[in-house]
């Protein structure tokens, strides 16, 4: 039934034209695309530090669970199931690693819905419903490409949602007992680590077509590597900024400005030159892994060290005026 689901909307994709399909691509893209950080980062630089602390952990933890399913299950893409179906020329690019649960699905709930749920008592209700649809729209956009099956989407989601879930839980017990947040920290990096072993080490089904190999799992790995390190910047930031940094969204709307301008100028230097280099230093499991690493631990971390500066600075002008 999935399949015939792919080929009746791939039916209409043709029918549609390329209009559609570009429409379809671009909310495909702009899901995963390394500006959506932005999301919880402005949320937990300026206006609402827990909001934004909990949707980089719904984020991080669901994309963690995604890697650990995605390498369990080792589905292959829809098309290599069935030869009928056409991805689009807008999505194969992104298609990488295994089919199920979807990727993209994934960050959907775990930032898009968790953004419209935290925010959904101070945002007005616009925002947080364009929050939630777009978030369908993700899921739909992956089935309309020809990229992911139903349930490679509704799992993807449930993912995230379930990561929601969990978070919600563990921020109520963790201010509840404040002093046990360094047994999460070692807890959650055991975790961490041994996923990284488990990824390596368990056994993945080699298929060839006409003397190479279908999927190569050593390929696959590469975006959970990247998961894990994601999941791993945001509890080690979280813990190091909790105990050392503390700093507060409670401040003027010059000194959220100033944060803004840092954190952006921050997160665009790693992107396009520090990271960059680790994986052109590094382009293998372990590459992948710290590159996932240094992209949240800067959001969550480094930029709240460099606000400390710059609050100082706007207290000593106040204390001038």
């Amino acid at each position: 039934m999935d399949i015939s689901y792919l080929l009746f909307l791939q039916n209409i994709r043709e029918a549609l034209g390329s209009g559609v399909e570009m429409f379809m691509g671009i909310i495909s893209a702009v899901a995963v695309h390394h500006a959506i950080i932005f999301i919880p980062a402005i949320m937990y630089w300026c206006f609402n530090k827990k909001n934004g602390q909990f949707v980089f952990f719904t984020f991080g933890f669901a994309q963690f669970l995604n890697g650990i399913l995605k390498l369990s299950v080792c589905c292959y893409r829809p098309w290599i199931r069935e030869p009928r179906i056409i991805p689009s020329q807008y999505a194969i690019a992104q298609a990488t690693g295994y089919s199920f649960p979807s990727g993209h699905a994934t960050v959907a709930g775990g930032l898009f819905v968790s953004s419209g749920w935290v925010g959904r008592s101070k945002f007005r209700r616009i925002p947080t419903i364009i929050l939630f649809v777009f978030a369908a729209l993700v899921m739909f956009s992956r089935n309309y490409l020809g990229v992911h099956t139903p349930q490679d989407v509704i799992v993807g989601m449930a993912t995230g949602i379930f990561a929601i879930w969990i978070v919600t839980i563990f921020f109520n017990w963790i201010d509840k007992n404040e002093r046990m947040d360094a047994p999460t920290l070692i807890v959650a990096v055991a975790a961490i680590f041994l996923s990284l072993l488990y990824f390596k080490f368990k056994s993945y089904p080699i298929d060839y077509v006409n003397g190479e190999i279908l999927v190569d799992p050593q390929k696959m790995m590469l975006d959970s590597f990247a998961d894990a390190g994601r999941a791993l910047g945001i509890i080690v930031g979280w813990f190091i900024e909790r105990r050392f940094v503390k700093f507060t969204t409670d401040c003027s709307w010059g000194e959220k400005a100033a944060r803004l301008a840092i954190g952006i100028a921050l997160i665009l230097l790693m992107s396009k030159a520090v990271t960059p280099a680790i994986t052109a230093a590094m382009p293998g499991h372990i590459g992948r892994f710290i590159k996932g690493f240094v992209e949240l631990l800067t959001p969550v971390m480094i930029a709240p060290v460099l606000f400390i500066p710059v609050s100082r600075f706007f207290a000593k002008r106040n204390e001038v005026k």
